[in-house]
């Protein structure tokens, strides 16, 4: 988290998938969860972990949005 104190532009969302006592967000990752969170999706950069199946398709949306 050192990240976050030396740049004040960087965002952490940590996300799981499923605990029952997760108090964050919970899920699967999609361009709608990340439009709630990110403003201005042109000038974001994304960094990316997870299951092929979920950053495959995170990915191609973002890209369809025109974003690269």
């Amino acid at each position: 988290l050192s990240l976050i104190e030396k740049n004040k532009n960087f965002q952490y969302y940590p996300v799981l998938s499923h605990d029952s006592f997760w108090p964050g967000l919970k899920g699967y990752i999609d361009l709608n969860l990340i439009s709630a969170k990110i403003q201005n999706l042109k000038n974001a950069e994304f960094y990316l972990c997870g299951p092929d199946a979920m950053t495959d398709n995170l990915i191609a949306s973002l890209i369809h949005q025109g974003l690269h």
